[in-house]
């Protein structure tokens, strides 16, 4: 394994780890609220189970992101440069207003 995959799975395993970890707990406070307890005492595991669902599924993400940055980032870079921009008038160039005092 080169130096430059290892530098860009010292966050992904971790961040994978602790985002399924985070998403399993919030999958059984939502069936310990849905099943387990009656309708008015589990409000607050329904609460904590969809903030710890969404915590974790950005921590998943944020892991894929740190893995494949590069990857990510090249492909914006080129999308953005394929995109037209209109630069002042019709019939100016790009470099018409350089030498305006």
């Amino acid at each position: 394994m080169t130096k430059d995959r290892q530098q860009q799975d010292l966050l992904f395993k971790p961040l994978i780890g602790a985002g399924i970890v985070i998403v399993t707990f919030s999958l059984v406070c939502l069936w310990i609220a849905n099943m387990a307890l009656p309708q008015e005492e589990s409000e607050g595991f329904r609460i904590i189970g969809y903030r710890f669902l969404v915590g974790g599924i950005i921590s998943i993400v944020i892991g894929y992101v740190s893995k494949h940055y590069h990857y990510l980032y090249n492909y914006g870079k080129y999308y953005w440069n394929q995109l037209p921009f209109r630069r002042g008038r019709k019939n100016s160039s790009r470099f018409s207003d350089w030498y305006k005092p």
